[in-house]
């Protein structure tokens, strides 16, 4: 518990610097003079860099480890954030290799302490959904505070600040993450062949004590232990497993859901109803709290109920919500909506989590998780910029539909392709 103190304790300090430049870009994006495509470009750009490095770094994650990726990864990205807002007055074409940068440094950042969270709730499986909920909460906490204190500091004192403070938060995150141990020794070793995967699954399909559940966890996946694998020998075993399908196929729904956020609904909200910096801070503040009040609730569920059945009924209100968002024409229906939408996802958060940890392998969970995360990142390159191209060319609302169209068809595709491990339960 003391190191998953420290690593979330270090993520807050990430989160309060990423989240408060949250509501600049939208405003930094119209004072150079730029559209809706422009805005997502942008927006996209260090998806790009992260496309790139997702499964080399997955790779180092399971060989060099975990921590050597968070420090680096996080040192580079506060490096991109300063040279983001230094760039700023030159223009959009200035800042996007710093926005390059800020997806080079995420990317490792994300792949090590993802699978170092995994590791750490090996040692206590049967609390692993409560563990990770209150880990969402406490980050989702920084996201109430984050947006309004960034809309207020750029309107008071212009969007530079914004990425000079973000790059001091993320400083801080790295010198937090030196305080942490390498976890990569202690994930206990994944079964070596599939056929050896398969034989473990059906033993463990008859055990009841929290350690045979955990065999199970590790060989649920059908891919094993790819270590002694080429590179790409390792990809296309990842690739086939259905886990791995289901988890890429929330990772592009969230790529979707963010895209739209940051360009639909923020450009949506500036023409509707003129919302400035602190009104679009309010909103992303809004939906942080939203994940303060469902990650709880979502902690005690993904405790009790199969990982399927919090996750399919919760992504379902949630896309429903999403749609219902294009016909809303008042501030007060819009915000109900997507406070609807935001806490059923909330709520699936903690179980989608505890899923991951349990279906991939524990020593090759950087590089079954990149190619998750590539799934994700591929969409989330194209989709700010063609969300942007439909906004311009038929309206917010056609891109909204559109968003909440492809997000249940991810949903869907999860709930076919996910293949559960039994639930341990807490008692």
């Amino acid at each position: 518990m003391r190191h998953v103190g420290i690593l979330v304790g270090s993520q807050v300090m990430l989160n309060v610097g990423v989240s408060q430049v949250i509501p600049v870009l939208p405003v930094f994006a119209q004072e150079m003079g730029l559209g809706a495509t422009e805005l997502g470009l942008l927006i996209s750009t260090p998806s790009l860099m992260r496309l790139a490095l997702n499964l080399p770094l997955g790779r180092a994650c399971d060989t060099v480890g975990r921590l050597p990726l968070m420090r680096a990864g996080t040192l580079v990205t506060a490096a991109g954030a300063v040279g983001t807002g230094l760039m700023m007055p030159y223009g959009l074409w200035a800042v996007l290799p710093f926005r390059l940068l800020i997806g080079a440094g995420s990317a490792a950042s994300m792949t090590g302490s993802g699978a170092m969270m995994a590791d750490l709730t090996d040692r206590a499986p049967r609390h692993r959904a409560m563990m990770m909920g209150l880990q969402s909460m406490t980050l989702s906490a920084v996201w109430v505070v984050g947006p309004v204190l960034g809309g207020m500091l750029a309107e008071a004192y212009g969007a530079q600040q914004s990425f000079y403070i973000a790059g001091a938060g993320v400083c801080l995150c790295s010198a937090g993450y030196s305080l942490l141990p390498e976890t990569l020794k202690l994930a206990p070793s994944a079964p070596a062949t599939p056929s050896a995967s398969a034989s473990a699954s059906s033993a463990s399909s008859s055990a009841s004590s929290a350690t045979s559940a955990s065999s199970a966890s590790s060989a649920a996946t059908t891919a094993g232990d790819s270590s002694g694998d080429g590179f790409w020998a390792a990809f296309e075993r990842y690739a086939r497993s259905p886990n791995v399908q289901a988890l890429s196929a929330l990772s592009v729904s969230t790529s979707l859901g963010q895209a739209c956020s940051m360009t639909v609904f923020t450009l949506h909200a500036r023409q509707m109803w003129e919302a400035g910096a602190q009104d679009l801070g309010l909103m992303f503040s809004t939906i942080g709290l939203c994940y303060v009040v469902g990650m709880p609730l979502g902690g005690w569920l993904g405790s009790r109920f199969s990982r399927k059945a919090v996750v399919v009924p919760g992504l379902a209100l949630s896309n429903l919500a999403l749609l219902s968002l294009a016909a809303a024409e008042t501030p007060q229906g819009f915000a109900a909506l997507l406070c609807c939408a935001h806490i059923s996802a909330a709520c699936v958060g903690p179980s989608i989590g505890a899923f991951t940890a349990e279906v991939l392998p524990p020593n090759a969970r950087g590089q079954a998780g990149s190619v998750i995360r590539t799934s994700g990142d591929i969409v989330g390159l194209a989709a700010p910029i063609a969300l942007g191209l439909v906004a311009d060319q038929a309206g917010a609302t056609a891109a909204m539909v559109g968003c909440a169209t492809a997000t249940s068809g991810c949903a869907a595709l999860f709930a076919i392709r996910a293949r559960e491990v039994p639930l341990v339960k807490p008692g």
